[in-house]
């Protein structure tokens, strides 16, 4: 009987942790949410897909807080839902934890390619979804077969694999990246490099929130190193900035010679 009572015991006092995911998403604001056990693999795996950092401890110690931090949610996906808190909260949070503000953000490390020949197994790049309204979502390249195709998996959507031309797909920035040669006539219409960015052209720009994936901007003002963009095919929605080197480039050699 006491084993029993010792083991009811553990299980609870194991029921009281939770899983806290948080750091700054891709607008620079912070997120956090806490998890039950029940997700925590799942959680782990939403917040390195998130670029997020995890912290497990007692579910009490957040009461120290003195409000409460909302609960995230994981979707069948697998993507997880990590919303935006406000800032003196996640500070509180971070001094829980015992983090520095400086230390709260992961590096996000991706596997790109240098272009679009290079393009192999496991390389992160851009695809497109099935319809052009589902915009465009980091994928794995899986298998890079002869004939130029690549068979691709959705990081967010891990049961989702798409099979697409190695020049239908773009490209994020890397300091390893190639550019095609200048007599291979890139249009106008879309950069050949990100120094060559330019007004009017086409590139492709992630939504605020990840979880939103990407889709097609023009560039409507460049200051410096910040863009300023509108939606393609969204010309009534506000405009927005993106750092020079977040945005993706569409492959720029012609059809007939890529």
């Amino acid at each position: 009987m006491s084993k029993k009572k010792t083991k009811t015991v553990s299980k609870k006092l194991k029921a009281e942790r939770v899983m806290v995911l948080y750091g700054l998403g891709d607008d620079k604001k912070p997120r956090a949410a806490k998890f039950k056990e029940a997700d925590f693999k799942l959680a782990r795996k939403a917040a390195k897909l998130m670029g997020l950092n995890v912290h497990e401890l007692p579910e009490a110690a957040l009461a120290k807080l003195g409000k409460p931090l909302p609960t995230g949610r994981i979707y069948a996906s697998g993507m997880g839902f990590v919303p935006n808190v406000r800032r003196a909260l996640y500070l509180d949070l971070l001094t829980l934890l015992g983090v520095k503000p400086e230390e709260a953000q992961p590096e996000r490390v991706l596997n790109l390619p240098a272009d679009w020949e290079a393009i192999d197994k496991g390389h992160v790049v851009l695809a497109q979804a099935d319809s052009a309204a589902d915009g465009w979502w980091e994928v794995e390249v899986l298998e890079a077969a002869e004939g130029d195709m690549l068979k691709l998996r959705a990081c967010l959507f891990p049961d989702i694999t798409v099979s697409r031309h190695r020049t239908a797909v773009a490209l994020l920035h890397t300091s390893a990246y190639k550019p095609p040669e200048a007599s291979q006539g890139a249009p106008p219409g879309l950069a050949r490099d990100w120094s060559e960015l330019a007004v009017g052209q086409l590139v492709i720009a992630q939504e605020a929130d990840a979880a939103d994936g990407y889709w097609e901007a023009l560039i409507d003002k460049i200051d410096g190193d910040t863009l300023i963009l509108h939606w393609r095919d969204f010309p009534a929605l506000p405009k927005f900035k993106r750092p020079r080197h977040a945005v993706a480039l569409l492959n720029p050699v012609p059809p007939t010679q890529a």
